[in-house]
């Protein structure tokens, strides 16, 4: 058996042969989200096209309270909207920067949303 190149551990061959890549391939995320806190137990980043709604989402093991009170310390200028089964929302004044803190079997969900501000 041949030894695999680092060529071959990267991608994967295609019925055509054309090779793809094994692994995705990945976007820095905008840099307002350097603004917005990420708890040190978070566990998945998610950042899509730069070009609309960027979104995080990750899980953490803290508890919703305990999230929405290092978020509402982290970031005093989102305000806190009233809560939704049992969903924590806080939001910029213009709705550019939204947080949703939502209770999970293990803990919590937590989805970061930015968007650029309306003009």
């Amino acid at each position: 058996m041949a030894t695999p190149t680092s060529q071959d551990q990267d991608t994967n061959s295609r019925s055509n042969g054309s090779r793809i890549p094994s692994h995705p391939s990945t976007v820095k995320c905008p840099a307002v989200f350097e603004q917005i806190t990420i708890v040190d137990n978070a566990k998945l980043c998610q950042a899509f096209n730069k070009n609309s709604t960027a979104v995080m989402v990750y899980h953490s093991s803290s508890s919703p309270s305990e999230l929405l009170a290092v978020y509402r310390a982290a970031h005093p200028s989102l305000h806190l909207l009233p809560a939704i089964n049992d969903r924590n929302f806080l939001s910029s004044n213009d709705k550019s920067t939204r947080i949703i803190i939502s209770p999970d079997s293990n803990g919590s969900q937590i989805d970061i949303l930015v968007t650029s501000p309306q003009k």
